[in-house]
């Protein structure tokens, strides 16, 4: 498990990747589980992704979010995926990636894919915010 984090911020939510776990999938094959720590209006939401995930995401939002890049701008490294300074370079980078995201929404509602993928909670209200995440009142 890594403890490196990277903050990044947009809109008043904070991303980070502060910690992973390596885990054994169905087919007893290694995998690193990232993280995800989304900070607004002083709630927490916490969700976590494989490194595919990203890649999904970034496959569903891309059609919808005209300033997205065509190709999911980390590179995969597979050959070296375990290795920890791959983890923790990728934790940066995946925060990162989450608030380029948020910076190319250009003020659109924060698609409910990526909502969803954050761990989020739908909008209450039409009047919420572009960009924006709900907090937990409870």
């Amino acid at each position: 498990m890594s403890h490196m984090s990277q903050m990044s911020s947009t809109s008043g939510l904070t991303f980070s990747v502060p910690s992973t776990n390596n885990k054994l999938d169905a087919h007893n094959k290694r995998y690193t589980e990232y993280t995800v720590t989304t900070e607004y209006q002083s709630n927490t939401f916490t969700a976590k992704r494989r490194f595919r995930e990203f890649r999904q995401l970034h496959d569903t939002l891309t059609p919808t979010i005209p300033n997205m890049p065509l190709v999911f701008p980390l590179w995969p490294n597979i050959l070296n995926r375990l290795d920890p300074a791959v983890i923790a370079q990728r934790q940066i980078d995946l925060a990162t990636y989450l608030t380029d995201v948020l910076a190319a929404l250009r003020g659109l509602q924060m698609p409910d894919a990526m909502r969803s993928f954050l761990g989020l909670p739908p909008p209450q209200h039409p009047s919420q915010p572009s960009g924006t995440a709900t907090p937990n009142t409870a």
